[in-house]
C-alpha cells in the first residue's frame, strides 16, 4: 500500500508539474518576447485576448511609474528639491476634473495608437483564416509587446539620465561661448516701391546683400562654437548624438521584434474550400483535370494541377535577379504576379524581400541628410553642424526604413480588408505579399520625396520664386502644403492600385 500510495502521489506531482510548466513558460515568454521574439511567439499565440490586454494594462502602468521615477531622479540630478508625485497629487487636488479628462484623453489616444499599430501588423501576420483570427493575432502581439516598451525604458532610461547629466555638470565649469552675434539691420522697402520698379529692384539687391552678410556672421559664430566643442570630452561632446542613437536603436529594436513575432509561423486550422477556377471562381469539384472550366474555358490543370500557383521566383531562391524580376513584375504585370503567389500556405520568404529593401531605404534616407544640408546651406556639415551627421543621419535612416515598412503594410491592410469584405475571403496574406514585392516602388517613392523636398527647399529661397509668389498673392503655407502633399498622394494612389490589382488576381487561389 505504501508503494502504491507513493507511486500515485508521484504521478499526481508529475501531472501537476506538467500542467504548471506551460503556464510558467508562457509567463516567461511574455517578459522575454523582446529578446527572442520568433522563439517565444508560438507560446504566446495561444494567449487569450483578455489576458493579453490585462498584461498590456499592467505593463503600461509599470511604464508610467518607472517614467515618473526616472523624472524624479533627473530632478535630483538637477539639484531640485520638489517631489514629482507630490506635485502630481497637488495638481490633481487643485482641479481633478480637468486632470481626469486629460488623463482619459491621453489613455484613449494611447489605446487608439495600439489599435493603429495592430492595423499595420494585420497583413504581416495574417494567414488563410477568418478575418477576426488575423485581427486577434495582431492585437494580441501589439498588446503583449507593451512589456518590450517597459524593458526599453528600464535599459535606455538610466543611460539617458547619465548622458544628460554629464554635459550639464561640465557646462557649469566650462560654459559655452555666448551668442554675441550682431546682425546688420534689415533694409527697409521704400514706400513708393512697386513690383518691377527701379526702387523695388534696388531693394531686392540690398536684401540679397543683407542675407549674405547674415549668413557670413552666423557661419563665423558656428565655426567658433564648433572649435569650442572640440575641447570637450568625448561623452560630453557627443552626448546628444548618443542619446539620439539610443532612442533610434530602441525604437528599431521594438519594431523589429514586434514584426518578427507577428510573422512567426503558427498553428492554424486550414479552412476547407471547394476547388475553384483560378480565373473566374467557378466550382470545379466535378471537373476532370484534363477538361476546361465550364464558365470561362480556362484549363482546369492551370487551377488545380501541380504547377498551379508555383510561387514567385523569390520563393524558390533569392538573389539580385529574382529580386529585380519580382519587383518589375509587381509594377508592370501585377495581375500575373498575383496569380503566382500562394495564399493558403504560410508564405514567409516575401518578408526577406521586404527587409532587404527596407535596409536600402534606410541607406537612402541617411544619405539624403548631408546632401540636402549641403544643397540648402552650401556649407560643410563636418565643419559647421556635426550634429546633422551624428543625429540626423541615424534618425532619418531609422525613420525612412520603418516608415516605408509601415506605409506598405498600411496599404496592404486597407486593400486586404476591402477585398476580404468584397469576396468573403481573407485576402490579407495576398495583399501583404504584393505590398512587399512593391517595396522597390516605395523605395523610389522615398527617393523622389527626398529629392522633391530638397528642390523645394532650394526653390523657395530663390529670387524668381519669391517674385512669383508675391505676384500671385498666394499663401506660402498653402503653396508649400500643395507642393509637398499632392505628389506624395499621387505616389500613394499608384501603390494602392498595384496592390489592388495583384491581390484581386489571388482571390480564387487554391494554394
Amino acid at each position: 500500500m505504501n508503494g502504491a500510495t507513493t507511486t500515485a502521489a508521484a504521478t499526481r506531482a508529475m501531472t501537476a508539474t506538467d500542467q504548471t510548466t506551460p503556464a510558467v513558460s508562457s509567463l516567461l515568454a511574455v517578459f522575454t518576447c523582446w529578446l527572442r521574439p520568433a522563439t517565444t511567439a508560438p507560446r504566446l499565440a495561444a494567449c487569450k485576448l483578455r489576458w493579453a490586454y490585462l498584461i498590456h494594462l499592467l505593463a503600461g502602468t509599470a511604464f508610467f511609474f518607472v517614467f515618473i521615477a526616472l523624472v524624479q531622479i533627473d530632478v535630483w540630478f538637477r539639484g531640485g528639491g520638489f517631489n514629482v508625485l507630490q506635485e502630481v497629487a497637488r495638481e490633481l487636488g487643485a482641479d481633478w476634473k480637468e486632470i481626469a479628462v486629460a488623463a482619459f484623453s491621453t489613455a484613449l489616444g494611447i489605446e487608439a495608437g495600439f489599435v493603429g499599430l495592430a492595423l499595420i501588423l494585420l497583413p504581416w501576420g495574417a494567414a488563410d483564416e477568418r478575418l477576426r483570427g488575423s485581427w486577434a493575432h495582431a492585437l494580441r502581439f501589439a498588446w503583449l509587446h507593451t512589456t518590450h516598451a517597459l524593458a526599453l525604458l528600464l535599459v535606455i532610461g538610466p543611460a539617458m539620465l547619465v548622458l544628460n547629466d554629464w554635459p550639464r555638470s561640465h557646462y557649469r565649469a566650462h560654459p559655452p561661448p555666448p551668442y554675441d552675434v550682431r546682425y546688420p539691420p534689415y533694409p527697409d522697402l521704400p514706400r513708393n516701391a512697386t513690383p518691377g520698379s527701379q526702387a523695388w529692384k534696388e531693394n531686392q539687391i540690398e536684401v540679397t546683400t543683407w542675407q549674405e552678410k547674415v549668413k557670413e556672421v552666423h557661419n563665423n559664430w558656428l565655426l567658433k562654437y564648433q572649435q569650442w566643442r572640440t575641447t570637450l570630452p568625448f561623452l560630453v561632446r557627443h552626448s546628444e548624438a548618443l542619446m539620439a542613437s539610443l532612442c533610434t536603436a530602441g525604437s528599431a529594436w521594438f519594431l523589429w521584434a514586434l514584426f518578427r513575432a507577428t510573422g512567426a509561423r503558427r498553428m492554424i486550422t486550414t479552412l476547407q474550400r471547394p476547388p475553384t477556377c483560378d480565373c473566374c471562381g467557378y466550382n470545379l469539384t466535378a471537373t476532370p483535370l484534363e477538361s476546361r472550366c465550364p464558365e470561362c474555358g480556362t484549363p482546369a490543370m492551370e487551377s488545380l494541377g501541380p504547377r498551379a500557383r508555383p510561387g514567385t521566383e523569390w520563393d524558390h531562391g533569392g538573389g539580385l535577379r529574382a529580386l529585380w524580376r519580382c519587383a518589375m513584375k509587381a509594377v508592370l504585370r501585377p495581375g500575373m504576379l498575383g496569380r503566382q503567389i500562394q495564399v493558403t500556405t504560410q508564405a514567409h520568404r516575401f518578408r526577406s524581400f521586404c527587409w532587404s529593401l527596407i535596409l536600402s531605404a534606410a541607406f537612402v534616407g541617411a544619405a539624403a541628410v548631408p546632401v540636402g544640408y549641403v544643397l540648402a546651406y552650401n556649407r560643410n556639415p563636418l565643419a559647421y553642424d556635426i550634429e546633422v551627421l551624428t543625429i540626423g543621419m541615424p534618425v532619418t535612416a531609422a525613420c525612412s526604413g520603418a516608415g516605408m515598412l509601415m506605409v506598405a503594410m498600411l496599404v496592404a491592410s486597407i486593400v486586404g480588408m476591402i477585398l476580404t469584405w468584397r469576396y468573403k475571403r481573407n485576402l490579407l496574406p495576398a495583399a501583404a505579399q504584393m505590398a512587399s514585392y512593391l517595396t522597390l516602388v516605395f523605395l523610389a517613392w522615398g527617393v523622389f520625396m527626398a529629392a522633391w523636398v530638397v528642390l523645394f527647399r532650394a526653390a523657395i529661397e530663390s529670387e524668381w520664386f519669391q517674385s512669383w509668389l508675391m505676384a500671385l498673392g498666394g499663401t506660402p503655407m498653402l503653396l508649400a502644403f500643395a507642393s509637398l502633399f499632392l505628389p506624395q498622394l499621387a505616389w500613394l494612389v499608384i501603390c494602392f492600385i498595384f496592390v489592388w490589382k495583384g491581390t484581386t488576381a489571388a482571390r480564387y487561389a487554391n494554394k
